[in-house]
């Protein structure tokens, strides 16, 4: 049963006595105190031990709990052991009074659902009981595991209270879906599953040890005990690759470049299901990033040759708790990520520049310790080696230093670069600052020269410290304003970036605390004069560090920003980046899906000219690289996943679509098809010939095709009689044709009560599966059904496989002929006047009378429409609005989150390879990494690095050989001999 924690004040007693009998009659037991708290500790401890036993934990919100100290006490152990918190308001706090407290962070990021005395309680209990149950079963088990996990530690980590066998199983696989669920799992859970594996690997060992000694003692015995050895390794090595998968989840989000790696270690130790899953989860969770640079990096030094080839950067060799030790700039070659040259400083990196031509670096260094007040430093010109294959053992050389002072030149490095640019823009600079009629103390701006474009933004004002004004100059002949916009609050601080062509430009201000460290109330504008109007659109935020850094996408109408995404007690948890866009007619720019940045919160974002990186730099000084190149999927995720193994435009992607009179046939199906017949213009006769739905939809001569494995054989069905009262499908067919030859030949005719909705075939094309609906509509359909028919056989019997059913829309059959997979809905949703799949479900049914199988699966999120197998059964995918998802056939489970994938949607899902499969849109297709061993490619780029000696004896233990799997000479793990006992032991 459910048991819920209540928090409240005694003056709601009475709200929350009513709230108790209500939740009561749902059968929700609910823990509340009743009796008033005495200061005694035994108590209190009474109260923490109800809380992490619950559940969710409830907060009555009103102005005396909000005022109450007690109640602070009791969120503050709630959060601490992540309990799911649900606020509900009974009363709003009061806002006439001078000093009234407000709610605490943790409780205005979340949805508070409203039981005040003028809502109707029915409707807000019914909201509150919708979260409690919400997904019951890891609410249940995250419980369960912290009381057990707790009750561990204050036996002071006693062996015997560790989980064992089946339940550290099932604590690992629950550990390893923990980044996707809330409330996630604690650091006490973590290390209390970490510490169970980590005894049952030592179990094993001593078990390992004495088979060994048994088969050294005994002569038939010996095999028995080299067998018992092999099967006892194989368990030890199957449990340590659990063990690092659940390390793996538990540690990506706050140490990606370990996580990728901690699952790469897991599947090279065993290919088991938890090191696959926790490496596909572990590769989404860094979607978009090329790679993280290894080092600590100074934020704002990030530079980009103007060809991309070349990448900049200030880094610190040494460091200490509130200094950069020992500053370098580190020259490296793009897209290779090859470090050509690291050239050490006497002073911080201050900015740095390429020249046009790619041959210089302009390096600004600056400021000594003891100068606070004039911020004097001096500039270098660093010649870069003219070949890059030895450049490793080649000095850079400088030329002699020029002195500069910071407030009289912020950007000493690009003037020495690019002198004649500079002098053109301060020269623009200064016809805007003219034409605006202001102060230099109060105007600030940034020139933007490209061919003979001269664009300026400008930001002006009466002081810094009052509304501040943001306006777009064209001065390419008489100053001309484009268009304007004001940051309402504030221009305290901030920042600005314009494209090259002045085109796009980001803006934004915000307030700083008191600590004059983190901003605050942020501002940010967004103004676009790529279409046929300048248009603008500003958003305010008043999360601390919201913002920190800006940029705008070298192509396409694109802006980012950078900060903070989570903070607790003024230390950011973890940074966002986020994607913006003006758009037409609205105050607001469009917000797309953020992602998680690394390393607190972005101080700094450059993106390379030619489009095709964006690198940012942490508070703590992480380096991270991003690939641009799938921007334009901004509707999808628009970074692309590491899964990502090509992309092609659909006229280089797909055949062309053959016509049959004057209408196209786009069906992939029928496409393929085609393509095993002499003439592929016969096609267009089977398809007259079948039966047409109705006089309504005459232009869809089917409902659905299948084609099997080997092209051999064709089914089409379609409905051959319908309802004139409600359209319902009355009877349907579905008709088989053989290929090959110069036309199809009709081989098998099977007659269906209502109209199919998906087809398949074995591969030998003697067995079919049809599913039907009398309604087409997913949302009417309630009749579904699912059929295998034997086509080798008189009579073509048929078996039920399912019915009552909403509508199947895919189905798929392994080319082993042993595992029919197909989708249907799982849950329906009203969205506005029609009725969908919110989300949909699989169904694995077993073929084969030796290996019967039944599993009814649900996807992370959203519909299935689409469904393939990989040529080696391994592997099945499946696809809809939501993105593709991965599964097991064999164990009958989900491998990671579903990722995001064509933004237009998915019109054909088909494997090219046994490791490779290929998703088609109308816009374009794309190509995915589908085996293990091409994630693990994917996961080594990204980390960028192997586990350090500490690293591998932290988790991997003394007794594990050091093996880098990322290396290129690693090859497989083990020798040919060991590999083969394994085998053997395996199919023992």
């Amino acid at each position: 049963m459910t048991t819920l924690f209540i928090s409240y004040s005694r003056k709601d007693t009475d709200f929350v006595r009513r709230l108790y009998d209500a939740l009561a009659s749902e059968s929700l037991e609910s823990w509340v105190d009743w009796e008033g708290i005495p200061p005694a500790d035994d108590w209190l401890r009474k109260i923490h031990a109800a809380i992490e036993g619950a559940d969710a934990f409830v907060f009555v919100m009103s102005p005396d709990s909000l005022d109450s100290r007690v109640c602070g006490d009791e969120i503050a152990h709630a959060v601490k052991h992540n309990k799911r918190l649900i606020p509900v308001v009974w009363r709003d706090p009061d806002a006439t009074r001078e000093r009234a407290p407000e709610p605490p962070e943790i409780l205005k990021r979340l949805n508070w659902i409203f039981l005040r005395g003028s809502d109707d309680f029915g409707a807000g209990l019914g909201k509150l009981i919708s979260a409690i149950r919400t997904d019951l079963e890891w609410v249940a088990a995250h419980t369960r595991l912290l009381q057990r996990a707790i009750e561990w530690e204050a036996n002071r980590k006693d062996e015997s209270f560790l989980l064992q066998k089946n339940d550290l199983s099932s604590a690992e696989q629950w550990l390893v879906r923990g980044p996707d669920k809330d409330p996630k799992p604690t650091a006490l859970q973590s290390d209390y599953i970490v510490a169970s594996r980590a005894a049952a690997t030592r179990r094993q060992r001593r078990l390992t040890a004495a088979a060994v000694v048994a088969a050294v003692l005994v002569g038939i015995g010996a095999i028995v005990a080299t067998v018992q050895y092999v099967t006892a390794e194989i368990r030890r090595e199957e449990g340590l690759s659990r063990q690092l998968a659940a390390q793996s989840a538990a540690s990506v989000r706050i140490a990606p470049e370990l996580g990728l790696l901690l699952a790469v270690h897991a599947h090279d130790i065993a290919p088991t299901f938890e090191a696959t899953s926790a490496m596909v989860s572990a590769l989404e969770h860094v979607r978009g990033v090329s790679a993280f640079v290894p080092g600590r990096y100074v934020p704002g030094t990030l530079a980009f040759s103007a060809d991309g080839s070349l990448m900049a950067v200030g880094r610190c060799q040494a460091e200490d708790a509130d200094a950069c030790m020992q500053p370098s700039v580190d020259v490296w070659q793009l897209p290779q990520l090859k470090r050509l040259a690291s050239l050490p400083v006497d002073l911080d990196v201050w900015r740095l520049a390429f020249s046009a031509d790619g041959k210089r670096l302009a390096v600004a260094l600056c400021c000594k310790p003891d100068d606070t007040e004039a911020r004097t430093g001096h500039s270098l010109i660093v010649e870069l080696p003219a070949s890059r294959t030895d450049a490793t053992s080649t000095p850079l050389k400088t030329l002699p230093a020029q002195p500069f002072e910071l407030g009289s030149n912020p950007n000493p490095a690009e003037r020495l670069a690019h002198p004649d640019v500079v002098t053109a823009a301060d020269q623009a600079v200064a016809r805007a600052q003219r034409a605006a009629g202001a102060t230099g103390k109060s105007f600030l701006a940034v020139p933007a020269v490209e061919g003979d474009a001269r664009r300026v933004l400008a930001i002006s004002g009466t002081d810094l410290y009052s509304p501040a004004r943001v306006d777009l100059w064209d001065v390419s002949g008489p100053p001309r304003r484009l268009t304007s916009a004001t940051l309402k609050s504030f221009f305290f601080d901030g920042g600005t970036s314009l494209r090259a062509d002045g085109k796009l430009a980001a803006a934004y201000g915000c307030g700083v605390m008191a600590s004059a460290r983190i901003c605050d109330r942020a501002e940010l504008l967004v103004v676009d004069d790529t279409g046929s109007a300048p248009r603008t659109g500003i958003v305010f935020h008043d999360q601390p560090d919201w913002v920190r850094a800006v940029a705008v996408a070298p192509k396409g109408p694109f802006v980012f920003s950078g900060g903070c995404g989570k903070y607790a007690y003024q230390n950011c948890q973890y940074g966002e980046l986020r994607l913006w866009q003006a758009q037409e007619g609205e105050d607001t720019p469009r917000a797309y899906e953020p992602l998680q940045a690394f390393g607190g919160a972005v101080e700094s974002i450059a993106t390379s000219a030619d489009g095709r990186f964006m690198g940012l730099i942490s508070q703590r000084g992480k380096l991270v690289l991003y690939d641009l190149a799938s921007l334009q999927d901004a509707d999808t995720a628009w970074l692309a996943s590491p899964l990502v193994a090509g992309r092609s435009q659909p006229a280089q992607a797909r055949k062309p679509a053959f016509a049959c009179g004057d209408g196209p046939i786009e069906d992939p199906v029928l496409t393929q098809a085609a393509a095993h017949l002499t003439s592929p213009a016969t096609l267009c006769a089977v398809l007259a010939g079948t039966a047409i739905k109705s006089s309504g939809r005459a232009s869809e001569a089917y409902s659905v095709a299948a084609l099997s494995e080997t092209g051999a054989r064709l089914a089409v069905g379609a409905c051959t009689s319908m309802s004139d009262a409600d359209g319902s499908c009355q009877r349907g067919q579905v008709t088989i044709w053989t290929l090959g030859g110069q036309a199809p030949e009709q081989a098998a005719i099977v007659d269906t009560q209502a109209e199919p909705t998906a087809l398949a075939l074995t591969p030998d094309g003697k067995m079919l599966a049809v599913a039907t609906c009398s309604h087409a509509a997913i949302g009417e359909c309630e009749d579904g059904k699912v059929e295998l028919v034997d086509l080798a056989r008189s009579g073509h019997p048929r078996q039920t496989l399912g019915e009552g059913l909403l509508r199947v829309s895919a189905m798929s059959v392994d080319s082993k002929g042993a595992v029919l997979a197909y989708a249907g809905c799982a849950r329906l949703e009203d969205t506005g006047a029609v009725r969908g799949c919110g989300l949909g479900a699989l169904t694995l049914h077993g073929l084969s009378s030796a290996a019967p199988m039944h599993a009814v699966l649900t996807p992370e999120r959203g519909t299935i429409d689409h469904l393939a197998f990989s040529p080696d059964a391994a592997r099945l995918v499946s696809g809809g609005p939501e993105g593709i998802t991965f599964w097991d056939p064999e164990r009958g489970e989900r491998i990671g989150p579903t990722i995001a994938a064509n933004a237009t949607g998915i019109e054909d899902l088909r494997f090219a390879a046994d490791d490779l499969f290929v998703t088609a849109s109308s816009d374009e297709q794309i190509e995915w990494h589908a085996s293990p061993a091409r994630w693990q490619r994917a996961a080594c780029r990204i980390a960028n690095r192997s586990l350090t000696q500490t690293e591998h004896l932290r988790f991997l233990g003394p007794q594990e050989a050091v093996r880098n799997p990322c290396a290129e000479s690693a090859g497989e793990r083990g020798s040919w001999f060991w590999r083969w006992l394994r085998s053997i032991a395996a199919r023992g």
